[in-house]
């Protein structure tokens, strides 16, 4: 094997491990762990200071988002909220108006709520403001393993680490990163290559690090 195909089933070993640990945090933990992570981003000073936040919305095995979402659409709210959009290899990630915008989103192909490219609005069909052409402060940025350099594992279809370096290169190499993780994700080291991007924050329940520092 080479060192790329070493390295590529490491991931998918480290990937099998998480899944099952994940499967096993009892419900009502899971529930503890998602409020105390998402209170935990809402009362930091990376997300208070974000007039821009982009957040993916969350499938039944992450961390949940429904509180952050929520803020970042109430009518008094005075940030931008984007959540993504998978076509073909790509992701964007599209602006979101209101509550009533996201419930009447349909599910894709994995049972999770998706944009269209545009809203509806009193005044008709308007297009989506695009993150990657306006920039955000903040993407909160899901995966699967963690470690403490920044070190981030997915599901292996490379989205976000695209989305992020598109971001990085073109639109906003400031933006911060931002990953909510049960304390199972946290790992000694993730493997990574040319191709994958760090995180800069992770909110674990019991604290907060800054990878970079």
């Amino acid at each position: 094997m080479s060192n790329y195909e070493d390295m590529l089933a490491v991931k998918r070993a480290l990937r099998k491990d998480i899944k099952r640990a994940l499967s096993q945090i009892s419900p009502p933990l899971r529930v503890t762990y998602g409020e105390q992570l998402q209170q935990s981003l809402l009362k930091s000073d990376v997300y208070k200071r974000a007039t821009s936040v982009a957040v993916y919305i969350s499938m039944p095995e992450e961390v949940p988002t429904g509180e952050i979402l929520a803020d970042l659409l109430q009518s008094e709210s005075r940030k931008k909220c984007y959540v993504p959009l998978v076509q073909g290899e790509n992701m964007m990630m599209l602006r979101v108006y209101s509550m009533d915008d996201l419930n009447s989103f349909a599910l894709n192909s994995m049972n999770i709520p998706e944009p269209t490219l545009t809203a509806s609005t009193p005044h008709g069909d308007v297009a989506r403001e695009d993150a990657t052409n306006t920039g955000v402060d903040l993407i909160i940025v899901p995966g699967l393993a963690f470690d403490m350099k920044g070190g981030r594992l997915g599901r292996g279809k490379g989205y976000y680490d695209r989305f992020l370096k598109q971001m990085k290169s073109k639109t906003q190499p400031t933006c911060t990163t931002a990953s909510l993780i049960f304390p199972c994700q946290q790992v000694d080291g993730v493997p990574v290559d040319s191709h994958d991007e760090t995180v800069q924050y992770l909110f674990l329940p019991d604290n907060v690090y800054n990878t970079s520092s």
